[in-house]
This record gives structure tokens, C-alpha cells and sequence, in this order.
């Protein structure tokens, strides 16, 4: 009792020493925040990652694993450091570093898909992934490889997300817990066997997909044999084995898929290696990364725009005798015609434009989902019925 005490009180204290900046996310299993440590004299360092696993669902047990490696003294070029790690109550704590960069989902939507940012990215990647598998006692199986869960910036790549990485057991016939993002996660991590080194090499696969399309996992890809006029034929043949549902069919290790694709690019000509992009690159660096046509298209939709709100004022600033707005004050007639504008030309002006420009200057623009853009055209439309009924009040 007395031993349980002090580890209660003294995970309260550790608690105390950090301030939440934001929830990153939020589950039954699993809460990641972003925090900074707060020092006696007021001073603060950061910011931080603090997961809080429930402990009894065997989530987040990997990063245990990995905080005694770290402590032990071993260092790893792509993982985050794991600076603590410990119980509070029925829950397990984790503060890591903060890896500072843009995830590969968010460079690629900024960016495109390329053979010159695959070429870049995916050795890297592949090394990243064998630090997890040749770095420990027994391998670190991730299970939830995917564009989001990796970060690049300019000089480094590194793997984030370890909540469902588990260790590897000779002496088990299938997984315990079976989780992983639909798509990248392969058969065996639903119920069909235990995962093992070739289900991290099927998410590889389809990650190096991603890079060269821009298209997430889907039956009727494979179905079409990763047919892609933007996929060499030396990289097609590459993923197509990789994600073979059957993992003796794979390749045997991320060590020989990483060979395979060093051998392809050899066969893909005209080849120029970028370095990945930074997330502290200025506006300028991202905008020369944009292609012509989504700036042609964006200054025409900009044009009409003002040329039909020039035209939408001029007429309720100056309205024809015969308008059945004529009688009606000038502010209303200024406020209907702005709905009329938004209600009409907005959904038109925002499917329109580039939205890789749009992006660059509105941070939110690339992580909202068409379900949720079409939401928010119905609220507006909603609002723009209750408008027109308040200014009918006034007419």
C-alpha cells in the first residue's frame, strides 16, 4: 500500500508539471495532448507530446519498450525521444518529443504526388520502419503505417503513433487486439493470424503508393493491378507484391523491399531527388511548388468574383426604378444582395480555385474533408433562408 501511494502521488506531481496547450486526440484508448513543461521560477520548455494510455487494453505498451531502449543509452535516428513514462492510477503516461514538420499526407496535398518525393522519401522511410524491427530484442511490428503517421521536414523523417505497435511472439497464433487504419493495415491485423515484419512491409506498399498518387488503399486498385499512368512500371510491379494479401507472398522483410526499390529507380530515368519539404518554409517556397494552372484558374475565379460583387453593389446601390428592391433602404438592399452573392457565387468560387493555393494561406484548408465542406455549404444556405427572413421584417 504504502509503495502504491507514492506512485500515485508522485504521478499526480509529474501531472502538475505540465500545461495542456491543445488535444491532438481524443479516444476511449488513447488522449494525446500537446503540453509544456512548467519549471518552479515560472520558465517553461516545450512543447511536448503527453499520450495517456488506459492501461488494461495493452495500448501504448511499445512505448515502454522503447523509453528503457532510450534510457539504456540507445539512440534512434527516427524516433521521437521519450523522456518519461510511467502509471497514474489505472492509466499509463507518456511525454515524448514533439517532432516538429508536416506529416507525408499534408506534403503531398501541398506538394503532389512525384516519383522525384518517392525516390526522396521512401529509403528513408524504409530505414525508419527497421529501426522498429532490427533496433530491439524482438521486432516492433508498428501496425498503423500510414501518410499521417509520418513527419518530414527538411533534414529528417521520423514515426510517430506508436498506440497499436506491438511486440513480436514466436509462440503466438494471432493478435490479441486487432486494430490499424482500413486500407494500410493488412489482413492479418483483422483476426486472420498474427502480425509480423511483412504486415508493416503491406502498409509500406501502399505508403509508396500514396507517394506516387495521391490515392489511399482501395479493393478496385488492386483490382485494376495498381494501373497508374504516374506509376512506373519498375515501382507498380514493386507495390503489387508488396500488398499481396497473402504475407508469404510479400516481400520477407522491409530490409529486401527497401533493395527492390533502390534497384527500380535505377530504371526510372530523369529522376531528380528533392529534399523533403519544411513546414517552417516560407509562403513564397510553398507557392513556387504550386503548378501554373492552379494559379491560372484561381486569379480567374478571383476576377469573377469581383466583378460580380462590383456588379451585385453597383445594383443595390443604384437600382433601376422598376427593381422591386427600389423602395427598400440601402442597407438592406446592400446585405440582400451580399447573400445573393454568397449564396450563389461562394460554393462556385471555392470549388473553383486551387485548393493547394488556398492551403498555403489558410492552415485548416487541407484537413477538412468533403463531408464536412458540404456541411458547411447546407449551414450556409440554412442561414442565408434565415437572413432573407429577418430582412423581409424590414421591408
Amino acid at each position: 500500500m504504502p509503495d502504491e501511494l507514492s506512485e500515485h502521488l508522485d504521478a499526480l506531481q509529474r501531472d502538475d508539471c505540465y500545461r495542456v496547450l491543445s488535444v491532438l486526440k481524443s479516444s476511449p484508448l488513447e488522449t494525446t495532448e500537446l503540453v509544456v513543461f512548467e519549471g518552479k521560477n515560472g520558465s517553461e520548455t516545450g512543447p511536448y507530446i503527453r499520450k495517456i494510455f488506459q492501461r488494461d487494453t495493452g495500448v501504448g505498451s511499445a512505448y515502454e519498450i522503447i523509453y528503457q531502449a532510450q534510457q539504456l543509452g540507445r539512440r534512434f535516428l527516427y524516433l521521437p525521444y521519450i523522456s518519461d513514462c510511467y502509471n497514474a492510477g489505472d492509466k499509463t503516461v507518456v511525454i515524448s518529443e514533439y517532432l516538429n514538420g508536416e506529416t507525408l499526407h499534408d506534403v503531398i496535398y501541398r506538394c503532389d504526388p512525384s516519383v522525384s518525393l518517392a525516390v526522396d522519401v521512401f529509403p528513408r522511410l524504409c530505414d525508419a520502419v527497421l529501426e522498429l524491427h532490427e533496433g530491439f530484442d524482438s521486432p516492433l511490428i508498428h501496425r498503423d503505417l500510414k501518410p499521417s503517421n509520418i513527419i518530414l521536414s527538411k533534414n529528417s523523417l521520423g514515426l510517430i503513433d506508436f498506440g497499436i505497435t506491438r511486440l513480436y511472439k514466436d509462440d503466438s497464433s494471432e493478435d490479441t487486439h486487432q486494430f490499424g487504419t482500413k486500407g494500410y493495415a493488412p489482413p492479418e491485423q483483422f483476426g486472420f493470424g498474427q502480425t509480423d515484419i511483412r504486415s508493416d512491409v503491406y502498409a509500406l506498399g501502399w505508403v509508396l503508393w500514396f507517394c506516387l498518387t495521391e490515392q489511399n488503399p482501395s479493393h478496385h486498385i488492386r483490382l485494376e493491378g495498381y494501373q497508374d499512368s504516374r506509376v512506373p512500371e519498375p515501382f507498380r510491379k514493386i507495390i503489387s507484391r508488396a500488398t499481396a494479401l497473402n504475407p508469404s507472398d510479400r516481400y520477407a522483410n522491409v530490409r529486401e523491399l527497401k533493395e527492390a526499390f533502390v534497384a527500380a529507380t535505377r530504371k526510372v530515368v530523369n529522376v531528380d531527388t528533392p529534399l523533403a519539404p519544411d513546414k517552417q518554409s516560407s509562403k513564397l517556397d510553398q507557392l513556387s511548388k504550386i503548378s501554373p494552372f492552379g494559379y491560372v484558374q484561381t486569379v480567374l475565379m478571383i476576377l469573377l468574383a469581383v466583378l460580380f460583387f462590383a456588379v451585385s453593389l453597383s445594383d443595390a446601390i443604384n437600382p433601376e426604378f422598376d427593381n422591386q428592391n427600389y423602395n427598400y433602404p440601402l442597407w438592406v438592399r446592400v446585405v440582400e444582395n451580399l447573400i445573393i452573392v454568397m449564396f450563389f457565387f461562394f460554393p462556385l468560387f471555392y470549388m473553383g480555385c486551387s485548393h493547394k493555393l488556398l492551403a498555403v494561406f489558410i492552415p485548416f484548408e487541407k484537413k477538412i474533408t468533403w463531408p464536412q465542406r458540404i456541411i458547411g455549404f447546407v449551414v450556409g444556405f440554412v442561414l442565408c433562408i434565415i437572413l432573407f427572413m429577418i430582412l423581409s421584417n424590414f421591408t
